[in-house]
């Protein structure tokens, strides 16, 4: 899985659009249980510097 989401941020990068912009982040020693809250943390802390 993690192969794949690199995969698709490298492709998604090829793609030049002003109002995009990708990153990967992944979570070390974390399962499906605890991914969720410690994603939509960094979610939501991204979201709001940019605003």
């Amino acid at each position: 899985m993690v192969d794949d989401a690199i995969q698709l941020i490298n492709r998604l990068g090829e793609i030049k659009r002003e109002y995009m912009e990708g990153a990967i982040y992944i979570a070390h020693n974390e399962n499906h249980a605890s991914i969720v809250p410690t994603t939509m943390s960094r979610a939501i802390m991204t979201y709001f510097m940019f605003i």
